[in-house]
């Protein structure tokens, strides 16, 4: 059995998660004997009629007429109205046709097994059943906001948006029966991404995963560049926060939401402003003292910025006002304490903290984070956390603190150390643009 249409304006072709192939028709078939040889995912626009063509094996001398029997939706029974179909080699052919209602439109809708029953007939009145085919169904609210362009400098998104499978599971399934943008929005992110007890939140269509912010908790994993991607997160079951916010607005423009956009979030713009400078000249003179010359400070890790780079450290740390260096617990491989000439100690004050997607206790220091807003709104998917309904209630609960990185290097001694310039308080000190 085949679905069809005209693509992303009725009849939307879904992308397999694994590999970037569409799904082909036909998308239902079954062997003589009844077992499904396959049962492929099928989605379609709000407003819009599905529409079928099947072949079945006959042994029939005889034309017949067939029709389907579709689910119950708020118009009524969807039916695939009655053909005479003529028998050919022992084949019976349904020609391609549309449905007689339409799904509802603007609703968001989701069946795991959108059910067909199909029916024969000699004269048009009494009906005999043949079988039932049954597909996951997905409608989305409404057609798939597929941009032309997109590029890192355009809006975040380094690829195409697809109707990938797993994107229309979480959309569909978590939204099902919302005829709002905003509750579409909403609960897609409190039903699929939020936390409440669980961190192993997503998971792909085919139940791999849970899918990962920053994979394992451990020190510096090898992030490839499709980390960053939709794509990529989907093969890999695992995303930098860039991945993470890519995902969730692809989630979002498949269901036809166009104006969320890709928030930027930083201290002061990659580069330290010329007080903190001058604080972290004169920390590093009254800290480390004799050893001042071991220190250096580190450039932006962003292309096009100069100075010294600025970052930000997310929950949790034991932060003190009056220590202004601790261990970065990224960059350094196994960090642990250690004792300056002069007796001051650089420990290691990382916390298990805020957790992420499948991961109770990932990398926790950054030039730079993406969230996702909309309706000036903001949303973290990569970590789960509650929708902020302005930027400053996104930073306050997230973040607890704001510097930079040093390197130290004495002879044998190489390690990377967080300058702690500010605790965070309940004012406004990140920058999140847009």
């Amino acid at each position: 059995m085949n679905f069809t249409g005209t693509n992303n304006s009725n009849y939307i072709p879904i992308t397999r998660d694994v590999g970037g192939l569409q799904y082909q028709a036909p998308q239902y078939v079954v062997d003589n004997v009844g077992n499904v040889i396959t049962r492929y995912p099928v989605a379609y626009v709000s407003g819009t009629k599905a529409k079928v063509k099947a072949v079945f094996e006959t042994s029939a001398i005889s034309d017949r007429y067939i029709r389907g029997l579709g689910p119950n939706i708020t118009g009524g029974q969807i039916l695939f109205p009655s053909q005479k179909c003529s028998h050919e080699s022992g084949k019976m052919t349904y020609k391609e046709i549309k449905a007689d209602i339409e799904f509802t439109n603007n609703t968001v809708d989701y069946w795991d097994d959108f059910e067909i029953k199909w029916q024969f007939s000699t004269d048009n009145v009494n009906w005999v059943d043949m079988g039932t085919s049954k597909n996951q169904m997905y409608v989305t609210y409404k057609e798939p906001y597929i941009p032309s362009a997109y590029g890192w400098d355009i809006d975040g998104h380094g690829e195409e948006t697809k109707a990938y499978h797993t994107i229309l599971h979480l959309g569909c399934k978590n939204a099902e029966g919302q005829n709002t943008g905003n509750n579409v929005v909403d609960i897609i992110y409190n039903d699929g991404f939020k936390f409440v007890n669980n961190h192993d939140k997503v998971y792909r269509a085919d139940g791999a995963g849970p899918i990962k912010y920053w994979g394992a908790p451990t020190s510096n994993p090898t992030i490839p560049e499709y980390y960053w991607k939709t794509s990529g997160l989907l093969q890999a079951l695992s995303g930098t926060c860039g991945g993470w916010a890519v995902f969730y607005e692809d989630v979002l423009r498949i269901q036809g939401i166009k104006t969320s956009t890709i928030s930027t979030v930083t201290y002061t713009e990659y580069v330290l402003s010329s007080s903190d400078l001058t604080k972290l000249d004169s920390d590093i003179k009254s800290f480390f003292g004799n050893e001042e010359t071991n220190v250096k400070k580190l450039p932006p890790d962003v292309q096009g910025y100069t100075g010294t780079r600025s970052d930000f450290f997310v929950k949790k740390w034991n932060l003190n006002s009056t220590v202004p260096f601790v261990m970065n617990e990224y960059e350094n491989s196994n960090p642990s304490d250690f004792t300056l000439a002069n007796g001051k100690i650089i420990k290691v004050e990382e916390q298990t903290g805020a957790s992420g997607q499948g991961n109770i206790d990932p990398r926790s220091e950054f030039e730079n984070h993406a969230i996702v807003k909309y309706n000036n709104k903001y949303y973290d998917p990569s970590y789960g956390s509650a929708i902020a309904n302005d930027a400053n209630s996104w930073e306050t609960p997230a973040l607890d603190g704001f510097g930079s990185i040093v390197f130290y290097q004495k002879e044998a001694k190489k390690s990377y150390v967080n300058w702690v310039g500010h605790l965070n308080d309940t004012s406004p000190q990140a920058k999140i643009k847009p």
